[in-house]
C-alpha cells in the first residue's frame, strides 16, 4: 500500500461491522394509542356507571353517596310515571266530556225506514242538537227526534207541520194552516192521504214525515200532536253519506 493513500482514519472491520448491523423502525406513543406524555387517553366508563349517583370522598379520604344523590337519580323515573298519569287523566277527562256532551248537548241519530224519503234516506246518519229548542221556539219545517207515543226505547224523525193553536187540515191530498195552503217543496208526491182536521193544542206540534204514502205521524189518533217535551231535538246536519254530508235545510 502506497503511502500517499495512507488514510491513518480508515478502519475496515469497523465499516463492515456497521454494514452487518440489522436496521430497526421508529415506533412512536401514538402507534400504541398513547399519548405524548405517554398516558392511555380515557374511556367511557360503562353505561351502569354512568347512571349510579357519583360518590364523594370525606375529608377521611372515605367514599360515600349522599342521600340528596340517591334522590336525584330517583327523579327521572319518578317524571316518567307522573307523565303516564297525566296521559291517563287527560283521557279520562275526554271520556266524561265526550259523555256529557253525548247525554245533554247532541247526538247521532241514524234514519231507518222510508218515512221522511225523500229528504232522508235509509242508513243516514244526522248531527241532532238537542239544546236547539232551549233558547228557541220548534218552527215550522223543522226535522225532528221525538220519542215515540207508546213505545219508550224508539224514537221518530218527522218534520214539524202545525205550530201551536193552529188549524190543520187535510183536504184531497193538500195541507193547509189556518186556511192557507201549505207550500212543500221537499215532498216528492204532493198528495197527502188521510183527510185530517185539527186545532193544534197549546204547547204541541203536528208532525208529519216527507214520505206521506207510508209514514205514521200526527194523522192517526195513536200518534197524535207531539207535546215540545217529547221533543228530543232538532236533527241539523247530515254526517253521513260523506257525499251527502251538509245541512238539511
Amino acid at each position: 500500500m502506497s503511502d500517499n493513500n495512507y488514510d491513518p482514519f480508515h478502519r475496515p472491520q469497523a465499516d463492515k461491522e456497521r454494514r452487518e448491523q440489522p436496521s430497526y423502525s421508529i415506533i412512536t406513543a401514538a402507534d400504541h394509542g398513547l399519548d405524548s406524555a405517554g398516558r392511555a387517553p380515557a374511556q367511557e366508563p360503562p353505561a351502569e356507571y354512568l347512571r349510579a349517583p357519583a360518590a364523594h370522598t370525606t375529608s377521611s379520604g372515605i367514599s360515600v353517596i349522599r342521600p340528596e344523590d340517591l334522590k336525584k337519580q330517583a327523579e327521572p323515573q319518578a317524571k316518567s310515571g307522573s307523565g303516564i298519569w297525566d296521559y291517563i287523566k287527560i283521557l279520562l277527562l275526554a271520556m266524561v266530556i265526550a259523555l256529557f256532551l253525548r247525554a245533554f248537548v247532541f247526538e247521532i241519530t241514524r234514519v231507518e225506514g222510508a218515512s221522511m224519503y225523500p229528504s232522508l234516506v235509509e242508513g243516514d246518519n244526522l248531527f241532532t242538537s238537542k239544546i236547539a229548542y232551549l233558547f228557541a221556539e220548534p218552527e215550522r219545517g223543522d226535522i225532528v227526534v221525538l220519542n215515540a207515543p207508546g213505545l219508550p226505547s224508539e224514537h221518530y224523525i218527522k218534520r214539524i207541520i202545525g205550530l201551536p193553536n193552529e188549524k190543520v187540515e187535510i183536504i184531497q191530498g193538500q195541507v193547509f194552516i189556518d186556511g192557507v195552503l201549505l207550500e212543500e217543496a221537499y215532498l216528492a208526491d204532493q198528495y197527502t192521504v188521510v183527510d185530517t182536521e185539527i186545532i193544534v193544542p197549546e204547547g204541541c206540534y203536528f208532525v208529519m214525515g216527507d214520505n206521506r204514502d207510508v209514514s205514521h205521524d200526527s194523522r192517526y189518533n195513536d200518534i197524535g200532536t207531539i207535546p215540545l217535551d217529547e221533543i228530543k231535538g232538532k236533527a241539523k246536519l247530515r254526517l253521513f253519506p260523506f257525499s251527502e254530508f251538509g245541512s238539511l235545510y
